[in-house]
Protein backbone atom coordinates (compact mmCIF):
# COMPACT_ATOMS: atom_id res chain seq x y z
CA UNK A 1 0.00 0.00 0.00
CA UNK A 2 1.49 3.64 -0.67
CA UNK A 3 1.15 6.18 1.79
CA UNK A 4 0.13 9.60 0.98
CA UNK A 5 1.85 12.28 2.19
CA UNK A 6 -0.80 13.34 5.45
CA UNK A 7 -2.51 16.26 5.58
CA UNK A 8 -5.19 17.11 8.48
CA UNK A 9 -5.07 13.77 10.19
CA UNK A 10 -8.54 12.49 11.26
CA UNK A 11 -10.45 9.73 12.42
CA UNK A 12 -13.78 7.91 11.52
CA UNK A 13 -16.64 10.05 13.73
CA UNK A 14 -14.57 13.79 13.47
CA UNK A 15 -16.33 16.86 13.03
CA UNK A 16 -15.04 19.48 10.35
CA UNK A 17 -15.78 22.29 9.00
CA UNK A 18 -15.38 22.01 5.03
CA UNK A 19 -16.95 23.35 1.80
CA UNK A 20 -20.20 21.09 0.86
CA UNK A 21 -20.92 21.02 -3.00
CA UNK A 22 -24.01 21.43 -4.06
CA UNK A 23 -25.38 18.69 -5.71
CA UNK A 24 -26.25 20.45 -8.70
CA UNK A 25 -22.92 22.21 -9.33
CA UNK A 26 -23.35 25.65 -8.46
CA UNK A 27 -21.58 26.32 -5.36
CA UNK A 28 -20.77 25.69 -1.77
CA UNK A 29 -21.62 26.17 1.43
CA UNK A 30 -19.45 26.17 4.28
CA UNK A 31 -21.00 23.45 7.31
CA UNK A 32 -19.89 20.87 9.29
CA UNK A 33 -19.07 17.53 7.98
CA UNK A 34 -18.76 13.95 9.50
CA UNK A 35 -15.95 11.44 8.36
CA UNK A 36 -16.67 8.53 7.48
CA UNK A 37 -14.09 6.78 5.64
CA UNK A 38 -11.54 4.72 7.97
CA UNK A 39 -7.79 4.75 9.10
CA UNK A 40 -6.75 2.51 6.36
CA UNK A 41 -8.80 4.67 3.49
CA UNK A 42 -6.82 7.68 4.79
CA UNK A 43 -3.10 6.05 4.71
CA UNK A 44 -3.42 6.02 1.08
CA UNK A 45 -5.52 8.96 -0.16
CA UNK A 46 -5.20 12.52 0.58
CA UNK A 47 -9.12 12.45 1.03
CA UNK A 48 -11.65 11.40 3.26
CA UNK A 49 -15.47 10.56 2.66
CA UNK A 50 -17.93 13.17 4.38
CA UNK A 51 -21.51 13.25 5.53
CA UNK A 52 -22.49 17.09 5.77
CA UNK A 53 -24.55 18.11 8.44
CA UNK A 54 -27.66 20.31 8.67
CA UNK A 55 -29.89 22.39 11.02
CA UNK A 56 -32.69 22.01 8.71
CA UNK A 57 -34.09 19.28 10.59
CA UNK A 58 -37.97 20.33 8.48
CA UNK A 59 -35.69 18.78 5.24
CA UNK A 60 -35.16 15.71 6.38
CA UNK A 61 -35.49 13.05 4.15
CA UNK A 62 -34.91 9.25 3.00
CA UNK A 63 -30.92 8.28 4.47
CA UNK A 64 -30.92 11.64 6.58
CA UNK A 65 -30.09 10.26 10.39
CA UNK A 66 -31.35 13.11 12.89
CA UNK A 67 -28.27 13.55 16.06
CA UNK A 68 -29.45 12.07 19.20
CA UNK A 69 -26.42 13.48 20.92
CA UNK A 70 -25.75 16.51 18.94
CA UNK A 71 -24.69 18.77 22.46
CA UNK A 72 -21.92 16.11 22.98
CA UNK A 73 -20.19 16.60 19.58
CA UNK A 74 -19.87 20.18 20.23
CA UNK A 75 -22.66 21.03 17.69
CA UNK A 76 -23.87 24.57 18.14
CA UNK A 77 -27.76 23.50 17.35
CA UNK A 78 -29.77 20.33 16.78
CA UNK A 79 -28.65 18.41 13.47
CA UNK A 80 -28.74 15.87 11.19
CA UNK A 81 -26.32 14.04 8.79
CA UNK A 82 -27.51 13.89 5.24
CA UNK A 83 -27.54 10.71 3.31
CA UNK A 84 -25.43 12.00 1.29
CA UNK A 85 -21.55 11.05 0.82
CA UNK A 86 -19.12 13.23 -0.60
CA UNK A 87 -15.00 12.89 -1.05
CA UNK A 88 -13.24 16.33 0.02
CA UNK A 89 -9.04 16.27 0.00
CA UNK A 90 -8.27 16.70 4.41
CA UNK A 91 -6.39 19.54 3.67
CA UNK A 92 -9.56 21.35 2.67
CA UNK A 93 -10.91 20.99 6.33
CA UNK A 94 -11.16 24.25 8.02
CA UNK A 95 -11.31 23.51 11.97
CA UNK A 96 -12.66 20.65 14.00
CA UNK A 97 -15.95 21.06 16.16
CA UNK A 98 -15.96 17.71 17.74
CA UNK A 99 -16.95 14.08 16.90
CA UNK A 100 -20.06 11.83 17.18
CA UNK A 101 -20.68 9.75 20.10
CA UNK A 102 -20.38 5.65 19.33
CA UNK A 103 -24.57 5.84 19.13
CA UNK A 104 -24.95 8.87 16.24
CA UNK A 105 -21.79 7.26 14.43
CA UNK A 106 -23.54 3.70 14.43
CA UNK A 107 -27.06 5.78 13.46
CA UNK A 108 -25.17 7.36 10.45
CA UNK A 109 -23.60 3.66 9.71
CA UNK A 110 -27.26 2.13 9.43
CA UNK A 111 -28.63 4.96 7.41
CA UNK A 112 -25.57 5.13 4.98
CA UNK A 113 -26.01 1.36 4.80
CA UNK A 114 -29.99 1.75 3.87
CA UNK A 115 -28.79 4.81 1.13
CA UNK A 116 -26.40 2.48 -0.62
CA UNK A 117 -28.33 -1.01 -0.38
CA UNK A 118 -25.65 -3.09 1.97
Amino acid sequence: MTTTPSSTACRRGDIFFVNVRFSDGTGTKRRPAVVVSVAEFHMSRADALIVPLTTNLRGQRFGDYLLQDWEAARLPRPSLAKGVVETVERSAFDGQLGQLTPRDLTGVEEALRQVLGL
